[in-house]
């Protein structure tokens, strides 16, 4: 996904957190995710990453069971 540079993170008031299924982070009323958002997988891996409009956009990182980090953007 493209990143727009200087795009700052929802506030908590446009997409408040949120739990929902292996989710945890903010969320718009509609549903999508939107801001610092965490998933965890029924396979062990983490992921954490930002998202806009459902979309996922900037920092990503992965925890895998084996020990691997990856962070990308």
């Amino acid at each position: 996904a493209d990143v727009e540079p200087g795009t700052p993170l929802p506030s908590l008031e446009d997409a408040p957190y949120q739990e929902w299924g292996n989710f945890k982070g903010q969320r718009k009323a509609d549903g999508a995710k939107h801001g610092v958002v965490r998933e965890t997988q029924p396979n062990g891996y983490i992921y954490e990453g930002t998202y806009k409009d459902d979309k996922q956009e900037g920092l990503g990182l992965w925890w895998h069971t084996n020990g691997c980090f990856y962070a990308y953007v």
